[in-house]
């Protein structure tokens, strides 16, 4: 049955690719939306596009390549935070507006302790 396709292709640990082959527009599309892989095909095999990212689940690895996806496996993200000069956020205990330092350092109590 189909669910017994879907049930024996989802066991595998691998999850590489699939193929759907079938005269049904909606069984193709039924079965392929439920395996668990990285790419399907549909009444076809082995179509791999420059522009769309290829790669697999599970125990099939990690990462993609080509499309987009691809390009990503070769970047490193970053993100910086600042803030306008003289501007605080009153962390660390000095004040909106203060400079850090000696100057707002908390004051000695008056009776020399």
């Amino acid at each position: 049955s189909e669910e017994e396709a879907v049930a024996l292709a989802n066991a595998s640990p691998y999850g590489l690719a699939h193929a759907v082959l079938s005269a049904d527009p909606e069984r193709c599309a039924r079965v392929s939306a439920r395996l668990d892989a990285g790419s399907v095909w549909v009444n076809c095999s082995q179509v791999v596009f420059p522009s769309t990212p290829f790669g697999g689940w599970k125990g099939s690895g990690f990462g993609r390549e080509y499309g987009e996806a691809g390009m990503h496996e070769y970047l490193r993200f970053k993100t910086v935070t600042g803030c306008a000069s003289g501007y605080s956020w009153g962390y660390f205990g000095v004040g909106a507006g203060a400079e850090p330092g000696p100057a707002s350092a908390e004051a000695p109590a008056k009776d020399g302790g």
